[in-house]
């Protein structure tokens, strides 16, 4: 029943803005070189609303199987699976993004050229979704010098993995990278962090820890465990990546010696409003707060550019705190995107409402009292303690269409 709801939900969604599915599943492979062979570690993140849940008295159920298939040149050489389970007691959080189950398969591999299939099969359906397959070139590959970095988060005593699918998030979290240099000779490290062929951040680092390191999971998260006994590495650490860089491909350049190294990260918006998607209609938006002329003038910039001049004008007006990711802006578009689902009404976009208008410009009320008439008209009345206000609505026709009376 939920799964038909859902679809007739998204297919209400077409007609009034299209959409572009968000991201829900991610795998990140970790290759940590051995005296003999290869640990890669599969760390996975599947959001709650990537999986079907289903009543059991009192509680929501779900879960899922993700396997994993491991080819070499010839044939399938071993695979492997984790089942997860998970129960809620709250509706609501099924359908969250910023929810998720986290878990970590590791698979020892020897030198050589393989391919993993990961696939995941849902509980309380018969579904079956593939995910993209990850290539290692073991052969080829150079580790004599240093890893592929890791992106991680600071956690009170611990660092944790940001496990998102080789994805920097795009957020006002603090996220470091850690350079794991297996040339325990070097003492430092240069290294330039570039995003549209500009170069935002170049520094040399001189401080590093001696120490080996691996991963296991905590509870929902993937942590990065030290030992200092081993000494394989000597691990650098560029603080706050996050606050550098914007949304999109992120270039970084290790110089290690005369060596140098090259990895690429997208910085992604991973909860990103969807209406931004449309950045046409993301404009039009914020004639709530801004004047007619001020919209027409970004509307008359060259369309390609509609997002970029977006984000300049929010960035301008609103300034972010030590970070090119604009809070303010990602709380104004997330309340319009809840009124285009809540409040859709009589061909009208939930934005355009009586109703939408007040949540974009007020938020989520404390309170909603809903009372009907002897002419089973629907009234609702909001209260906003914190500033002294309450809006009241009425619905004369049975079909939603709240209109405002004071």
């Amino acid at each position: 029943m939920k799964k038909i709801f859902f679809v007739l939900f998204i297919l209400l969604q077409y007609l009034i803005l299209p959409q572009e599915l968000k991201k829900t599943t991610f795998i990140e492979a970790n290759v940590i070189k051995n005296n003999s062979d290869y640990s890669c570690y599969l760390t996975f993140r599947v959001n709650y609303n990537a999986i079907v849940f289903v009543k059991d008295g009192t509680k929501f159920k779900s879960g899922f199987s993700i396997n994993f298939e491991v080819s070499d040149s010839n044939k399938i050489i071993k695979r492997e699976i984790v089942k997860k389970q998970v129960e809620v007691n709250n509706y609501d959080i099924t359908n969250s993004y910023d929810s998720s189950i986290v878990g970590m398969m590791v698979i020892n591999l020897t030198k050589g050229k393989y391919v993993i299939k990961p696939y995941i099969e849902l509980n309380n359906t018969s579904l079956t979704i593939p995910q993209e397959p990850i290539y290692f070139d073991l052969e080829t590959k150079d580790d004599s010098i240093c890893s592929r970095p890791l992106l991680v988060q600071e956690k009170l005593n611990s660092t944790e993995l940001v496990n998102y699918g080789g994805f920097l998030p795009y957020s006002d979290n603090k996220y470091n990278l850690i350079i794991p240099v297996k040339d325990l000779s070097v003492k430092e490290i240069s290294f330039d962090i570039t995003q549209n062929n500009e170069v935002l951040f170049s520094k040399t680092i001189t401080k590093s820890i001696n120490s080996d390191f691996t991963f296991y999971q905590n509870n929902n998260s993937i942590l990065v465990k030290f030992d200092s006994s081993k000494k394989d590495f000597n691990l650098f650490e560029i603080e706050n990546i996050s606050s550098i860089v914007d949304e999109g491909k992120v270039d970084l350049t290790i110089k290690i010696n005369n060596i140098i190294k090259k990895y690429s990260f997208i910085s992604n918006w991973l909860n990103k409003p969807d209406c931004l998607k449309f950045p046409d209609f993301a404009i039009k938006s914020m004639n709530l707060f801004v004047d007619d002329e001020v919209i027409n003038e970004l509307l008359h910039k060259n369309s390609d550019n509609y997002y970029i001049e977006l984000k300049k004008f929010w960035n301008k007006y609103f300034p972010p705190d030590n970070s090119k990711y604009n809070k303010k802006m990602l709380e104004f578009y997330t309340r319009v995107d809840y009124t285009l689902e809540k409040f859709i009404t009589n061909g009208k976009r939930g934005n355009e409402t009586d109703r939408g208008i007040i949540y974009i410009k007020y938020g989520n009320p404390d309170k909603i009292e809903r009372t009907y008439t002897e002419r089973d008209n629907t009234i609702e009345i909001w209260y906003y303690n914190k500033i002294g206000k309450k809006f009241l609505f009425k619905d004369i026709t049975g079909l939603g269409n709240f209109t405002l009376l004071k």
